[in-house]
């Protein structure tokens, strides 16, 4: 164990130096891409080498292989490529992430990347775009945090599914009884109904009503929950169907 230890540091340390190595006389040619990077953009103080790594870093690890082609010296910059992402997997696994694209900001995909001020407001409409999207596009464009949130997550995992189950009962329950009670119940009264019992939580939910029959969706995209939307007859066994649902998820 300690032998692989002292390997693996002794690659990061002449991966990085070899890196500073390239990128110190061959800066020109990624330069016109690494100067758009919010590092080089956003620097405070005059741009030092230490700017210049950084940004060619991550420009270099968020060039497709296509691209690469392209940079003059594209062999050495593809073999560079190919350690750091080694000495990347090797600090993952040891606990340690680093983020490829650079600082949170970097991985915006509807707020302002090279936002220096209003970055509250800035982080809470990417929140905002990130309901909006789905878990594949969502681990495609943030892998690295992703990961990290993983691994940092060493609890047991989260059963979205069985979380769901009171929560949709306390719903589904007493909207039923609502349309067995009046045939003049509507999508509204079930809405206002939701909001009524379960508060902000009723946004999770999707409900309609359609020939004295209950449809629940899954309005939340963050959720994975199989089975949605479920239909519920007025006269049907609610509990029976919710736990139906949900047992297709285990």
């Amino acid at each position: 164990m300690g032998g692989l230890l002292f390997s693996a540091i002794k690659l990061a340390s002449s991966t990085y130096s070899d890196f500073c190595s390239l990128v110190g006389p061959n800066w020109g040619d990624l330069s016109k891409l690494a100067e758009r990077h919010p590092y080089y953009v956003n620097a405070e103080e005059s741009v030092d080498e230490k700017v210049k790594r950084r940004a060619a870093f991550c420009t270099l690890m968020s060039l497709a292989r296509s691209d690469l082609k392209g940079l003059a010296n594209a062999d050495k910059w593809s073999s560079m490529k190919d350690r750091l992402e080694v000495v990347l997997r090797l600090l993952e696994e040891s606990g340690c992430f680093i983020l490829r694209k650079g600082a949170i900001e970097s991985y915006y995909q509807a707020s302002d990347i090279y936002t220096s001020e209003g970055k509250p407001t800035a982080a809470v409409d990417e929140i905002e775009h990130l309901d909006q999207s789905s878990i594949t596009e969502i681990r495609e464009n943030l892998g690295d945090v992703v990961r990290c949130i993983e691994h940092a997550s060493d609890g047991k995992r989260i059963d979205e599914a069985e979380s769901l189950r009171d929560i949709l009962l306390s719903i589904a329950a007493p909207a039923t009884a609502r349309l067995s009670a009046s045939e003049k119940t509507t999508t509204q009264d079930i809405n206002i109904l939701a909001k009524t019992i379960l508060g902000e939580r009723a946004n999770i939910f999707k409900c309609s009503v359609d020939g004295g029959k209950l449809t629940i969706d899954i309005e939340s995209k963050i959720l994975n929950v199989k089975g949605f939307p479920v239909t519920i007859d007025k006269n049907g066994d609610v509990v029976k169907i919710i736990e139906r649902v949900l047992r297709s998820n285990a």
